[in-house]
Parts: structure tokens; sequence; C-alpha cells
């Protein structure tokens, strides 16, 4: 579908470089427009729009030919038409992300669920001894919101079954497998990220992290036993078969190449993530929208765990919806557009001295 929409422009002013860079601009554009708009519906400040533009990992494609803009123009439509709760178009806006990358059917999942929770939680409000009862049918609340999404994922379903796959031509390459590195290095880019979030927090992190452990000692020692094992199992199973992952010319490689080689790479890694879990972890618990960040969680690694490719880009969709729905305070959400701005010309540089034909991207 990228192609097909890059393909008109390239027919009418020549197959130009500048022809397919500046569709993604104006991509681009647009799907921050629509994110600014869906940020009035919160009433966000204007830092939130940044950390969109300014994400290091979406940061060059704003202008470069690859579907980030296009898959993220649809999905952040569809966030903006679902908080409107016009539920069926956003459904059709989620599809069309479908059909620009296959993999985006998992967000037509998230949606449904969201549906579903958003259901259940005015269920729950209903039957509080300070509100009236009501006699609403809730499942039938439910269906005439998610009909659409409901069928597109049984289409979906049907089209996977008998195609033995979403891809109509078959690349081993991007045959589904799960990859524990392609975990492995989101978590790393996760602490990193979001460093300025957690890493001023520490230290009231760890004493109400302490003072939880005094409160629920059974429950706190499992965790922690359970962390360490976690922790130690993936720095002893470290592996990325995957051949794409192993040139030199992409930077994304680096990293993984260089934990591959290093078992001391991986333990800081791994180190750094287990540091940064106790204020991340915090963050989400106590916040309002709790579960809605935990269901954005558990679909981010739903629709990263059948990718075999360890790559950036795909944690780019994950990242913009757990930041959207992140309650940040006002000095945090300035380091972090700090933090993006200060990451992102760095890739730009990069991009200028290193870029070549052969992967100077990433």
């Amino acid at each position: 579908t990228y192609h097909f929409l890059t393909y008109l422009p390239a027919k009418i002013f020549g197959p130009e470089l500048w022809v397919l860079r500046l569709v993604n601009a104006t991509l681009s554009v647009a799907m921050l427009w629509i994110l600014k708009s869906t940020s009035k519906i919160h009433n966000f400040r204007e830092n939130r729009l940044l950390h969109v533009a300014w994400l290091p990992l979406i940061f060059p494609f704003t202008v470069l030919a690859y579907t980030e803009s296009a898959s993220l123009l649809m999905l952040t439509a569809g966030l903006f038409l679902h908080l409107r709760k016009i539920r069926a178009w956003s459904a059709l806006a989620i599809l069309d992300a479908c059909l620009i990358r296959q993999s985006n059917i998992v967000w037509i999942a998230f949606f449904t669920a969201w549906i579903a929770l958003d259901v259940w939680q005015e269920k729950r409000r209903a039957f509080e001894p300070s509100t009236p009862q009501c006699n609403k049918n809730y499942i039938t609340i439910f269906a005439s919101q998610a009909w659409l999404h409901v069928l597109i994922l049984f289409a979906a379903a049907l089209f996977f079954v008998t195609n033995k796959g979403f891809n109509i031509i078959h690349v081993e390459g991007n045959r589904f497998r799960f990859n524990s590195a392609q975990l492995y290095l989101f978590a790393l880019f996760l602490v990193v990220l979001w460093g300025p979030i957690w890493i001023p927090s520490i230290p009231t992190d760890f004493i109400a992290l302490a003072r939880w452990l005094r409160r629920r000692p059974r429950l706190g020692t499992a965790v922690i036993v359970l962390s360490v094992l976690a922790a130690t199992g993936a720095v002893v199973t470290y592996w990325n078969p995957h051949p794409w992952n192993h040139n030199p010319n992409y930077l994304r490689n680096h990293p993984l190449m260089l934990m591959e080689q290093s078992l001391i790479a991986r333990g800081v890694a791994v180190s750094l993530v287990l540091l940064a879990i106790p204020g991340l972890a915090r963050r989400m618990v106590q916040a309002p929208n709790c579960h809605l960040l935990l269901l954005t969680s558990g679909f981010s690694l739903a629709y990263l765990t059948p990718h075999p490719l360890v790559e950036p880009r795909y944690y780019v969709l994950p990242l913009v919806f757990l930041q959207f729905f992140l309650d940040l305070k006002e000095r945090e959400q300035q380091r972090l557009t700090i933090w993006y701005g200060l990451i992102s010309a760095a890739v730009a540089c990069h991009l200028v001295i290193a870029g070549h034909r052969g992967g100077g991207l990433w």
C-alpha cells in the first residue's frame, strides 16, 4: 500500500528521491497535525507534540522513504477518532494502517480491548454504592462500539489461516519467529530514551520500593528473586540468530553484535534495565489510567514478539502510545524534549556523515 501511495507522485513528477521524501514529509506533517488535535482532547502541552516529532526512532523517517510515517499517520488518526468516540471510523483508519504494515493488526486488537476496558470501568462505576443502579446491557454496548473491530480481526484471522501468514510474497527473513533479542533491545531503548524520567527519581523510587518490601516481605522477596533469575537468564542465554542483524553497515546492529560478543556488555545492559524498572513500574501502577498503561504494555509486547528481525523501527508505535498515555510532570516533559532533541540531532549528523547506499541510516 505504501508503494502504491508513492507510485502516483513518482509517476507525475518522476521517480526522483526528493519526490518520495516529499511524500513522507507531507505524511509526517499530517500526522503531527492530527496528534496536536488529539492532544487538545487531553489538554496536553506542546512538549507532547515534540516527544513524537523528535522521537529519535521516528525523526529520521519523517522524510526518508520508509513506511513509518504512513503507518503512524493512520494509527494516530485511529487514536483521535477513538477518543472522539467515532469508533467505526477509528477501526477503518487502523485497517488502513494494517494495509501499510500487516503487523498493525495487533493495534486493532488493542483498540478492541480498550473498548472492552472502558465498558468494564463504566460497569464498575455504575455499581458503586454512591452511584444509582442502572440496568444497561454492557455486552450490547461493547458490540455497538467494537463490531467493526471484531469483524476486521475475524477477516484477518481467516486470511492468516488460508494464506499461511500475512505476507502475500513469503520472505524467509520476515517469517513470524520469536527472537528474544527483540525484547532485550526494546527494554534497553526504553530505559535509555526515558532516562530523563526515571534517573532523577531513583532515590525516591528505591525508598518507596524499600517501604513496599517491608509491608509485603514475601511478595517482595519473590519479585526480587524472579527479577534476578530473569536477568541472569537474559545475560546467559542471549542469542540473536537473524542474519540481517550481523551487518556492521547498520547502526542498529552495533549494540546487538557487542552484546553477542561480550558478557560484560550484556550485564551492563540488563543492570541498566533493572535499575529503571522500580521507577517506571511505580509510575505506571500509580497512574490514574493504570489499566490502560498495562494494556498498552501488553499489546506492545504482542506487537514486537512475532518480528524475527531486531529493528528499532518496530519500537516507534509502542513508544508513541506509551508516551501519550503516561502521566508526566511539566519538568519531566521538558527534560524529555531536550533529551530527544539532542539524540535526534546526533542521529542527523550521523546520517550526513555516514549515510550511504549500503545502509548508513540504521
